[in-house]
């Protein structure tokens, strides 16, 4: 694989293409739910690495990436085989996520607390004094 790989030149469609080179090489075709459970299961071997840790160790640097990686491959092989749109997917979840979670309210105060959280600590505490 060309080392010359990076996000600021490599497109999804890249990565795609070098994913199916790969697993045709290989005889490898994994179905939908085969790739769903492996995605799964390497997204819990990433989570090993913070387990008893609440940063990464430096020295896990490199284990990380190679599980980070594995999730990302699972990842566009499921999208391949059931034919999803990744950029157009995440275009869309970001826009419902906008709508859902707008940014003025999780803007900080001048004292660094967000607004929404300040909003749901008001709206806890009218609560608790109507009880």
């Amino acid at each position: 694989m060309d080392s010359s790989i990076d996000d600021k030149k490599t497109t999804i469609g890249d990565l795609k293409s070098a994913i199916q080179q790969f697993t045709t090489e290989r005889g490898w075709n994994p179905d939908a739910r085969s790739l769903a459970i492996s995605i799964s299961i390497e997204a819990a071997e990433l989570l090993e690495h913070f387990q008893w840790h609440r940063y990464m160790r430096k020295d896990d640097r490199d284990e990380v990436a190679n599980e980070l990686a594995d999730v990302v491959i699972y990842c566009l092989q499921f999208a391949m085989e059931l034919d999803l749109d990744v950029a157009a997917a995440v275009r869309t979840k970001l826009a419902h996520s906008a709508e859902k979670y707008p940014a003025m309210l999780f803007a900080k105060d001048q004292d660094g607390a967000s607004n929404y959280y300040a909003a749901k600590d008001a709206a806890r505490r009218m609560r608790d004094t109507d009880q």
